[in-house]
């Protein structure tokens, strides 16, 4: 029963700094907004904004994929185009391509961005699907995805696991696009166990896995060596 948007104390009641950065809060588990609520100064109106990063992870900025390492009060430069928006490392980040109407509109391809997370890291997340028009989900009407991140020495995994449940208007195949911001282009990838090609992505940095339409009963599993 948590809410969507929550401050920042009720992720981490036990850090004194989740109560001082009253003006902070999560959306969801991964994404960190610190607002600005003052005018910038100078030709690209800038704003200095004082931030606290929690700890145990490192954050990304979606605007610029600048890396702030966790458990620290930093101060962030915002232009006016960007805003102190950050996501947690480590962790699958589902998304989707635009839509005009992006609850309703069918979830025909999957978009799961991983920005790089510590060695060591293991992190699942699951994806809630429902119609997004009727209350059919209090019925048991919804469909849950497990999504996981893995980073070794030996480099990055990311799994979409089968998908479970079901709900009316549910694309029964889907595309999947990987999104890994700070992996190098060029790095060795399988998908299911083959070779396949990635894509240079200069917008996030990394690089991008696309994978065909599939069954979303079936599971996906994407490997990244590690640079050499």
């Amino acid at each position: 029963m948590l809410p969507l948007l929550r401050g920042l104390y009720i992720a981490y009641p036990g850090a004194e700094e989740a109560y001082r950065h009253d003006g902070q809060f999560l959306f969801g588990d991964l994404v960190l907004g610190a607002p600005v609520t003052r005018p910038g100064e100078g030709e690209d109106k800038v704003v200095r904004q004082q931030v606290w990063f929690p700890g145990g992870a490192d954050w990304y900025s979606l605007f610029t994929g600048r890396k702030y390492e966790g458990g620290q009060q930093l101060a962030v430069d915002c232009p006016l185009e960007e805003s102190p928006v950050f996501v947690k490392g480590g962790w699958p980040l589902p998304m989707q391509p635009y839509r005009e109407r992006m609850a309703s509109a069918p979830l025909d391809t999957l978009v799961v961005r991983c920005y790089p997370g510590r060695v060591g890291s293991d992190n699942t997340y699951t994806l809630y699907e429902d119609d997004g028009l009727t209350t059919a989900y209090e019925r048991g009407a919804f469909a849950e995805t497990p999504l996981r991140y893995r980073r070794t020495d030996s480099g990055v995994t990311v799994s979409i696991g089968p998908t479970r449940g079901a709900y009316d208007g549910q694309p029964q195949r889907r595309a999947y696009r990987i999104e890994l911001p700070g992996v190098p282009a060029g790095a060795a990838v399988r998908v299911n166990g083959r070779r396949a090609k990635a894509e240079a992505a200069a917008e996030t940095g990394g690089i991008t896995v696309s994978v065909k339409r599939t069954d979303i009963r079936r599971g996906v599993e994407v490997e990244v060596a590690a640079a050499e």
